[in-house]
């Protein structure tokens, strides 16, 4: 006995360890992205996305100022005011700015206020979330394969590169993970024989966190409740309706408000029915499905290395499939397949009722990645021991290959927001013109982006350009700005659709002196066609 716990324990020091290192670089190699600052303005109280004509300045909110001001103007949006946005104020922001619940940015807004708006302060929460969450998916295992599922569960969440790379965004996928993992162990413990009052009550808290933080989650607590109604267990169905009531009476004062808020104007409104490049709606559901698995959807690693990655899974369903048999739809795998599917269908049943391209978007299904791991480590547990180990040694040394890639990235996402502040606060001064054609969050962003690089009040000026709050004309505006300088330097991070007006006046009207793109950013730089200032 003393021996089986000496090694258990030495499994989970081993899996702590490489669950650590293969995240904590990441928590600073590549700058944050627009989303990860709209969760820094949503947690310290300041609403982006609202139309301009709603803007509150008293209240924190995003107002394009008329001129070019220093980025300190912007990039004060991401930090928390003296004193801090009480909790009302950040779900005013929530309710302005996100299509999300609060409940994340309600604790952001703790966490950062004991922690520092910083990049790995934003990021951290998300670790320790993951990292809660990991323990929960060895259980879950146990329940749906046996012992023999729990190292392979707890290998594949520590090194597949999709849990790694979201377990370091600031965003709410992480919480998603914990709440609904949590959510599935209580409904199992609630049904068992012996199980507490509190196993449901738990139950019940939990789930209602999870509508609270994702509207996605809605699908996987309805897969969960449809799961204990199939197998109540000692719970009883009649207790399994009685959790249910309670879980809507907790997320009901939300839920009521949903339409209204449904209905605000947004900045980004409508980016989700633009058409993906090479579109085709069944190869991005099995690519949603592979998401779980993939290599390619972090980092950039070379074919033939997600391909072996996807032999290996191949391999693993086939040879899981035949020893199991019938087996693999047994009662004790029933619940992960329900929330599995619960995270994947909704995209594409939203997708064909509102004409949008959501099953394109992998983060929109993260939620069922515990799931995907569990029923993995599963079909790995009726492998015979041998053949297990290998075949989990090979998975492991595939995922490697891209993990071991994460912490050289630049950026994330393709938004190159550190790269471009530390490259223009070096090469431009107070002689020069910066226009930033983006969305809020952009703006936001590259602002702190620039500040953190150095670029302080005696740096070049910002002009804000969101074209979609309609408060920009060309040509008053680029003219007004750019008088006096020896310099005008457009950058281009986000269009939305929108075209970029200022910088196709200045390319009829002004001499391009340089061109680039970066991810998904463009920087032009113009000087005057004539004489050295504008």
């Amino acid at each position: 006995m003393r021996r089986r716990r000496r090694r258990r324990i030495a499994v989970a020091l081993i899996v702590l360890a490489a669950f650590l290192a293969t995240r904590l670089p990441l928590l600073s190699s590549a700058g944050l992205w627009a989303d990860e600052f709209f969760s820094l303005a949503m947690a310290t109280g300041h609403s982006l996305e609202h139309p301009a004509a709603a803007a509150d300045p008293g209240r924190g909110d995003f107002v394009e100022a008329p001129g070019a001001v220093a980025p300190r103007e912007y990039a004060r949006l991401l930090d928390h005011d003296s004193p801090p946005a009480p909790a009302a104020r950040v779900v005013r922001a929530v309710e302005l700015s996100d299509t999300s619940p609060p409940l994340y940015y309600l604790l952001l807004a703790t966490w950062t206020r004991l922690l520092g708006t910083s990049q790995e302060a934003l990021r951290l929460l998300s670790l320790v979330c993951a990292l809660a969450t990991l323990p929960l998916i060895a259980r879950l295992a146990r329940r749906a394969g046996g012992h023999g599922a729990v190292l392979p569960a707890l290998t594949l969440f520590t090194l597949l590169p999709a849990s790694v790379h979201y377990s370091t965004e600031g965003r709410m996928y992480a919480l998603i993970w914990l709440e609904a993992a949590g959510s599935a162990l209580l409904a199992l413990e609630s049904g068992r024989r012996r199980a507490r009052p509190l196993a449901l009550a738990g139950f019940v808290l939990v789930t209602s966190a999870g509508l609270l933080t994702h509207y996605a989650f809605a699908f996987i607590a309805a897969a969960l409740l449809a799961a204990l109604l199939l197998r109540p267990g000692a719970l009883g169905r009649g207790r399994v309706a009685l959790a249910a009531l309670g879980i809507g009476l907790l997320a009901l004062p939300w839920y009521l408000r949903l339409p209204a808020l449904q209905d605000n104007w947004r900045v980004t409104a409508g980016w989700l029915s633009m058409v993906p490049d090479g579109f085709h709606r069944a190869i991005a559901f099995a690519q949603l499905a592979w998401s779980f698995f993939s290599l390619r959807g972090s980092v950039d690693v070379r074919l033939r290395y997600e391909l072996a990655q996807l032999a290996l899974f191949v391999a693993l369903a086939a040879a899981s499939a035949w020893r199991l048999r019938g087996r693999w739809l047994a009662p004790r795998r029933r619940m992960p397949w329900l929330w599995l599917l619960a995270a994947l269908l909704p995209p594409l049943l939203l997708d064909a009722l509102q004409g949008t391209f959501m099953v394109a978007v992998p983060r929109y299904a993260l939620g069922g990645l515990p799931a995907a791991v569990v029923l993995a480590a599963s079909g790995l547990s009726a492998l015979r021991r041998r053949w297990r180990f290998t075949l989990l040694a090979l998975l492991a040394a595939a995922s490697l290959a891209g993990v071991l890639r994460l912490p050289q990235r630049h950026q994330r996402n393709s938004q190159p927001f550190r790269q471009l502040a530390e490259k223009l606060a070096r090469t431009t001064g107070s002689d020069d013109l910066l226009i930033v054609h983006s969305i809020p969050s952009g703006v936001a962003g590259f602002a702190r982006s620039l500040e953190r690089a150095g670029a302080g009040p005696e740096g070049a000026p910002l002009l804000s350009w969101v074209e979609q709050l309609g408060g920009r004309r060309v040509p008053d505006d680029v003219a007004r700005a750019a008088a006096g300088r020896r310099r005008v330097v457009h950058l281009s991070l986000h269009a939305v659709g929108a075209p970029p007006a200022a910088e196709e006046w200045l390319r009829r009207h002004a001499r391009l002196v340089h061109s680039s793109a970066n991810g998904t950013a463009r920087l032009t730089i113009f000087e005057p066609s004539a004489g050295e200032r504008f």
